[in-house]
């Protein structure tokens, strides 16, 4: 016989009354699976099962298919209800000439029925997730199908399948394809769908049988130039992953009936697509190619958006400055992003925002490119992180950004105005660049683990109006200059490594409410003149080695509810002056070295507590 198709379950619904009918075989009880044997052949020849002959190396292999994913037990595909998957039972089969042709492992969650309870479906996870060693040794497969499983990575031994002409392995966990995978000169389609595939290695170019490619719903950002090699290509569905541009290259693809590029990041298309290629043909001109390209940011231009004059468009005019010598683009053209050989509808729908120069359009809204960068390079330092990996885009939010008239220019900037990643994860240093967010007013780091100093760089943003670094490893000295942030309301650093005094400059600090330097290293003494500080209504520089008195000065701090000194080395008599405190109610002084007066601690302070004095060097 030339063709065996071993197809046991030609149908789910098959299958299903099956189960109905007949008492399937339920799930082992204990975890490790008890079925595992030796295929007892004879290498390199066929061996007879139920009077048919199969060849020995491909049941070996398929036998160690099953072994290495003993986490899972099939139950459904138990053909002889005897609690074992055996190589013949594993997946649907195709032979031919004793040699295994087509297999499918796709998993079909839809129609997997409770082995105890025909009514239900089952709910374990029966996915595989590991290839065999020695898999290129079924070098007469054609077709492998392994849809909806737990793959991470196809191994390279996957590209010596020289016969392969269709890979089905969609919705799995694959985030690369083999470097090799142009090995497989006879594949006609490639199906990698719902993955995170992040791009398609060089050696593309070598599938010249290739006539499909899906490859949507991944992370794709890069697709080689050499992709227009490939000139049996029919079908190259792209749309739904993070291109920001295609290669011009495409217009070699003379058999392309489909392309598909909505839902990415383009904000322009190149214009060579509409040149001929090699044979003279332009495949958006001279074939019935379907295209679309909904969803991304192909906006329109204005002429003033070309900041070169190389650059400024044919229906604009560059223009020089007699007083300064300096061009611009100048006229009234909205200047298309797409060649004039692709129509508007095709291009569809775009996310435009019609925003001002050196703005970028994110969730149609714009932003200032320069502090879109800032925010990446932020994240980029911390791939290791919660946010590592992301797009600064994917952290939109329309609170971190508003608008302001830069007269300079004569137009509105959409500036950063907060940068919020509380518990992320990162390690990083805070980088020095965030002085150039010189609209932000909210930064918030608070519980991660950022390493290093607190940039004296940070002390230029005089927008702050609230710095919560609290709960990190940052160590060093608090900057010098702190005093310069006097739109400052609240300033969180505790919970650190900080050393060294506090300096001078924070009592500059006049429209502070919420003061938080606990649980640091730092020392010397509390300035004197704290008491400008005159917002200030919560004080908490506890846990640390301050020496020392408290100010007299402390006494104008009318605005205070809460202080604590708790556990410092401070000294002397607590001074009287925290009587005149209307709204003080919390007071904590407890475990410092301070010395009653003649008629004891103050009276005053009712709710205060300061027990546990080390009184030894007291008069």
């Amino acid at each position: 016989m030339d063709k065996i198709s071993l197809k046991y379950h030609l149908a789910f619904y098959f299958i299903l009354l099956i189960m109905f009918l007949s008492c399937s075989p339920s799930e082992p009880e204990s975890s490790d699976y008890i079925c595992l044997e030796e295929i007892e052949c004879t290498l390199g020849t066929n061996t007879s099962i139920n009077s048919e002959n199969y060849y020995c190396n491909d049941l070996v292999i398929l036998q160690d298919f099953i072994n290495a994913n003993t986490q899972t037990y099939r139950h459904y595909l138990d053909q002889n209800a005897n609690g074992c998957i055996e190589p013949l039972e594993f997946g649907v089969q195709t032979w031919k000439d004793h040699r295994l042709f087509t297999l499918d492992l796709s998993y079909h969650e839809s129609v997997i029925i409770d082995p105890n309870d025909p009514t239900k479906i089952d709910e374990t996870n029966h996915r595989l997730s590991f290839f065999p060693e020695g898999i290129n040794g079924l070098d007469s497969l054609e077709t492998l199908k392994l849809n909806d499983n737990e793959f991470s990575s196809l191994p390279a031994e996957i590209t010596q399948l020289i016969n392969l002409k269709k890979i089905e392995i969609t919705n799995n966990f694959l985030s690369n394809l083999p470097l090799e995978i142009g090995s497989l000169i006879h594949l006609e389609e490639l199906i990698i769908n719902d993955n995170d595939i992040g791009y398609f290695p060089e050696s593309i170019k070598d599938l010249q049988s290739l006539k499909k490619i899906y490859a949507q719903n991944n992370s794709l950002y890069f697709i080689p130039n050499s992709l227009g090699n490939l000139t049996n290509l029919e079908w190259l569905y792209l749309n739904n992953n993070d291109l920001d541009d295609v290669p011009s290259s495409l217009k070699n693809l003379e058999s392309l009936q489909m392309l598909n590029l909505d839902d990415n990041n383009l904000t322009t298309l190149p214009d060579e697509l509409c040149e001929s290629n090699e044979n003279g043909q332009s495949i958006f001109t001279e074939s019935e190619l379907f295209f679309s390209a909904n969803n991304n940011e192909i906006c329109p231009k204005r002429c003033m958006d070309f900041s070169n004059e190389s650059d400024c468009h044919a229906d604009c005019e560059w223009v020089i400055n007699s007083e300064n010598g300096l061009g611009t683009c100048n006229g009234e053209a909205n200047v298309n992003q797409y060649p004039n050989c692709i129509s508007g509808t095709d291009i569809g729908n775009q996310t435009c925002g019609n925003c001002p120069p050196l703005h970028w359009s994110i969730n149609n809204h714009c932003v200032y490119e320069a502090d879109y960068e800032i925010l990446q390079n932020f994240i980029d330092l911390n791939p290791e992180s919660l946010i590592g990996g992301m797009r600064a885009s994917d952290c939109y939010n329309t609170d971190w950004w508003d608008t302001f008239m830069d007269a300079s220019v004569g137009y509105e900037k959409s500036r950063l105005v907060e940068i919020t990643f509380l518990f992320k994860e990162l390690t990083s240093e805070i980088p020095t660049s965030l002085s150039g967010l010189e609209e932000l007013k909210i930064l918030r780091l608070e519980g991660n683990s950022l390493s290093g100093s607190i940039p004296d760089e940070l002390t230029t943003l005089e927008k702050l109006e609230v710095l919560r670094l609290n709960k990190n490893s940052l160590s060093g000295e608090i900057p010098s200059n702190i005093g310069l942030l006097t739109n400052l309301d609240s300033l969180w650093i505790n919970g650190n490594q900080l050393e060294g005094s506090l300096p001078q400059s924070l009592t500059n600090l006049t429209n502070l409410t919420n003061l938080r330097l606990d649980e640091n290293n730092l020392s010397g003494s509390i300035p004197e003149n704290i008491g400008n500080m005159s917002s200030l209504k919560y004080l908490r520089i506890d846990n640390n080695n301050l020496s020392g008195e408290i100010p007299e000065s402390i006494g104008n701090l009318i605005n205070l509810r809460r202080i604590y000194l708790l556990n410092n080395n401070m000294t002397g008599e607590i001074p009287e002056s925290l009587c005149n405190l209307p709204h003080l109610f919390w007071i904590y002084l407890h475990n410092n070295q301070f010395c009653p007066g003649i008629n004891g601690y103050p009276d005053c302070l009712l709710n205060a507590v300061i027990e546990q004095q080390n009184t030894i060097n007291c008069p």
